[in-house]
């Protein structure tokens, strides 16, 4: 089953395609895996999240607690794309005012690398 150009079902091979960079779905299994590391080390998404920690958009913290689950639409606020239904989500509340928070898998994990780095008593330069 195919849908239009670009919005294929299946890929070259067959294979189901996920519409994101950080999820993918295993060949042989059909589940989704984790970001690897060369996806969490994506030097725009770093730039643009420790960018968004400047600015105040996003805070410096570590969530006391998170909700997750698979993607409800609403747009990630560490790369601005949405977050679809074959996607993570993770919501977090933000510790300085309340405010939901939605992120992807791996922008979340960039972010709380982000966080680290940016700790008034973080070690790293």
């Amino acid at each position: 089953m195919r849908h239009g150009s670009g919005g294929r079902l299946y890929g070259r091979r067959g294979q189901p395609r996920v519409g994101t960079r950080y999820l993918r779905l295993h060949p042989y299994t059909a589940r989704l895996t984790m970001p690897t590391e060369s996806q969490l080390r994506d030097h725009d998404l770093r730039v643009r999240i420790r960018r968004l920690i400047e600015q105040g958009v996003l805070p410096v913290m570590v969530p006391k607690q998170i909700a997750g689950g698979y993607g409800s639409g609403h747009l990630c606020v560490g790369c601005e794309k949405p977050i679809t239904g074959t996607q993570v989500e993770y919501e977090i509340e933000d510790c300085r005012n309340g405010r939901s928070l939605r992120l992807h898998l791996g922008c979340h994990v960039v972010w709380q690398i982000e966080c680290a780095r940016a700790s008034p008593t973080s070690s790293n330069p």
